[in-house]
């Protein structure tokens, strides 16, 4: 037969080409981990579609938060206090998912569940400790008598390293008084935080 012209006719292949993640590090309660998806073309999104996560043993998902009406849609999730990934996080489905009233469309229509599918990238480096540190243990000066000008020694072992900004005390009880102890940089790791406090007269 004579071929016909079907100018008409067009074929949109609009497509998810890949999904990126955000950088590789620790990333601490109030952090956000973005992931971002690339359209072959640019789509205008409704409601609020979401890529799953798994962080620690927690299913988690990162939703839609911008790039409507471009080609590059940005997906954040905010870690929380107390969660922890020490080997990165997960994605456990490679496909965006579209809940009740939300959608991804091109000038086409709809884009199908199929047409949303992505190959996962590398995401072990993005490790998650959002568990803030407590104190094991206080130590404080060997029995003894001390007397004026003596100074006493605390030591605060922390669960892990932690950093030390300003000047914290260490509230103490001598007697029916309270005194404060002075945090000491020099003596001090990042694990165990060393306080001194030195006996005024009438301690």
């Amino acid at each position: 037969f004579t071929p016909v012209s079907l100018a008409g006719i067009v074929v949109n292949r609009n497509s998810l080409a890949g999904v990126t993640a955000s950088a590789d590090k620790t990333y601490k309660a109030g952090d956000v981990i973005e992931l971002t998806a690339t359209f072959a073309q640019p789509v205008t999104v409704t409601g609020t579609p979401s890529i799953a996560l798994t962080v620690g043993a927690n299913a988690r998902s990162a939703s839609y938060a911008s790039g409507s009406g471009t080609t590059i849609l940005r997906f954040r999730y905010t870690v929380a206090a107390g969660e922890a990934d020490a080997d990165g996080v997960d994605l456990p489905s490679s496909v965006i998912s579209l809940p009740t009233g939300a959608d991804i469309s091109d000038s086409s229509g709809a884009l199908s569940t199929a047409q949303l599918s992505f190959v996962p990238p590398v995401t072990t480096g993005i490790k998650v400790d959002a568990v803030a540190p407590t104190v094991s243990s206080v130590t404080g000066p060997a029995s003894g008598t001390y007397t004026t000008s003596a100074v006493l020694t605390f030591t605060v072992t922390m669960s892990e390293a932690v950093a030390v900004t300003g000047a914290p005390t260490l509230s103490i009880a001598i007697g029916t008084a309270t005194r404060q102890a002075t945090y000491n940089a020099a003596a001090s790791t990042a694990t165990s935080l060393v306080f001194n406090y030195t006996v005024v007269a009438g301690d």
